[in-house]
């Protein structure tokens, strides 16, 4: 997937070819998928006889600005990518330009008049990019629902580092979410952690402030680093983990680090993650001012690949136990309270029965009817008298 670096490169060849051109004519082809919000024939439209004035980008998204809106909002997905006509552009390594025109998987193609013609067109072979017609692109969905962007707008060191031991996830899952950093996709994740010396699965609320700090400005230098080259390849320097990390099971030397550190592949947070072991250790101590544990884990949930969806999982049962725990102690509670009715109402059945007071009861009648008798023979023998 195309990320920051490359959708970067993408906006920088707009700026360059397309800004001051006026659109003359515009051609699209039908699909639902990538004209997501609108037809492709409105589309044209409302585009067509616009002028280019700016260009921008936010994250994966890249945004055309024109003299009046709506503006182009749009993003690669996982394949796409723009071509000018003529005019060599370095793609995403994974889709080689062609010289073909126009392009075969097209969306659309803008002619644009100004001091030359410029013929852009935008592509996507997997339909999973999305073009979109907005108002005001920075202040709307879907940019403002995006987290920082590590080039324009990365957070300080000391708001940084409480973003990142809030989360319970895996680290390399917090780096892919658009919501904490736009932008930042697999690879730009894994160069990242792997010259912080972070392993991928590690929790992220378990780094420390040195670990966060690390974090920061390996983020920062990536980022910076890639886009300054234009995101070309064959120029990230020879240390970086990308330079390697394509070997996977494509036979003996590859996946390997120039100095025989192996590369390990393990999928966390949904995505295959390249790292080196013997540099990027797990470890399961809490923060600095934490009781250290080596078998520590998050609140609520377990270290593994999951992570903050384990959490909620067991957030959700624990609240569940602990329901079931209380709602068990009220019904020992009440079990309780009527054992305690039955047992006293059973003890007073029992001293009926029991045989000393059975006796002493009979015993009393006996002698209540022996007083009886004495009683009436006193009286009998006083009247005879």
């Amino acid at each position: 997937m195309p990320e920051l670096p490359e959708v970067e490169r993408a906006r920088k060849y707009c700026e360059e070819y397309l800004v001051d051109k006026k659109i003359t004519h515009v051609d699209t082809k039908e699909d639902t998928l990538v004209f997501s919000d609108i037809t492709h024939d409105a589309f044209a439209k409302s585009i067509l006889h616009k002028t280019i004035t700016g260009t921008k980008r936010w994250g994966k998204y890249f945004v055309i600005l024109f003299d009046q809106g709506p503006h182009i909002v749009a993003h690669f997905g996982m394949s796409g990518n723009i071509q000018f006509e003529g005019i060599k552009t370095s793609q995403y390594k994974r889709q080689p330009e062609s010289n073909e025109w126009p392009p075969k998987y097209y969306k659309f193609i803008m002619t644009c008049e100004g001091d030359q013609q410029v013929k852009m067109a935008f592509c996507d072979t997997r339909r999973l990019g999305r073009v979109r017609l907005v108002q005001d692109p920075m202040n709307e969905a879907p940019i403002k629902q995006l987290g920082f962007d590590p080039i324009l707008s990365l957070p300080t060191l000391a708001d940084f580092i409480p973003l990142v031991q809030k989360r319970s996830m895996p680290v390399k899952a917090l780096l892919l979410d658009q919501n904490f950093s736009a932008g930042v996709g697999n690879w730009v994740a894994d160069e990242i952690l792997f010259h912080a010396r972070i392993h991928p699965a590690q929790v992220a609320a378990y780094l420390d402030e040195e670990e966060c700090k690390r974090l920061h400005d390996c983020m920062k230098m990536v980022c910076e680093m890639a886009v300054a080259v234009n995101a070309e390849a064959d120029q990230f320097p020879s240390d970086w983990l990308f330079k390697y990390r394509w070997g996977k099971g494509k036979g003996e030397g590859q996946g390997v680090m120039p100095n025989g550190n192996k590369i390990k592949y393990e999928t966390v947070g949904g995505r295959t993650s390249a790292f080196v072991p013997e540099l990027q250790k797990m470890h399961g101590q809490k923060r600095t001012g934490e009781q250290n544990d080596q078998k520590a884990k998050p609140k609520g949930g377990k270290i593994n690949k999951e992570g903050e969806q384990v959490k909620e999982k067991h957030d959700e049962n624990g609240s569940e136990a602990q329901g079931a725990i209380s709602s068990t102690k009220a019904t020992k509670s009440r079990r309780a309270k009527t054992a305690i009715s039955n047992d006293n109402h059973t003890d007073a059945k029992a001293d009926d029965k029991m045989p000393g007071k059975a006796k002493d009861g009979n015993q009393e009648r006996k002698n209540a009817s022996t007083d009886k008798t004495v009683g009436r023979r006193n009286t009998r023998q006083r009247q005879k008298a």
